[in-house]
């Protein structure tokens, strides 16, 4: 009779390490089973630095991360994902890649829309009644602007003597 329940106190002891094991490491990777997550996209000419992973920020707020890079021949395609579900973004919006300081840094997205003030009653982002004349819904593409870094200032100031040469 001891001897059953010491092995059994070790199976369940070897299980819960299992258990707790696959929790963590799901969440090192980032990811969340009982969360409503929504994506959008967002179009970049020039997205230099930005990479899978990097922070999504909504007025100086975390609020998502970059989970694809697609690319075009057109344009970069980045895939959004936005963790807060109550998330409102009014339209107009964009995206802007900028970094965290001005030697450089880490690339971040920032996501920025007009000051236009919202009816309280409207739908959100990843409802089906969705209205997406007013408000960005799940799926929607947004235009992005590019980082403003030296090289893209000393590429444009050299086009410009180019063209008054």
């Amino acid at each position: 009779m001891r001897r059953s329940l010491r092995d059994s106190v070790v199976g369940f002891s070897l299980l819960g390490g299992i258990l707790i094991f696959t929790f963590f490491s799901f969440w090192i990777k980032g990811v969340k089973l009982s969360s409503k997550n929504w994506h959008l996209f967002a179009e970049f000419n020039n997205a230099s630095g930005l990479s899978k992973k990097s922070p999504v920020t909504y007025r100086g707020i975390i609020v998502g991360s970059v989970e694809e890079i697609l690319f075009t021949n057109k344009s970069i395609k980045a895939k959004i994902i936005l963790n807060n579900p109550d998330l409102i973004l009014s339209k107009p919006a964009f995206a802007r890649v900028v970094t965290n300081s001005f030697l450089g840094g880490d690339v971040q997205v920032a996501l920025e829309t007009s000051e236009k003030t919202i009816p309280k009653n409207t739908p959100k982002a990843i409802s089906d009644k969705c209205d997406s004349k007013l408000i960005i819904c799940q799926g929607d593409t947004i235009t992005g602007k590019q980082l403003s870094s030296l090289s893209n200032i000393t590429n444009r100031i050299n086009q410009l003597l180019k063209e008054s040469n």
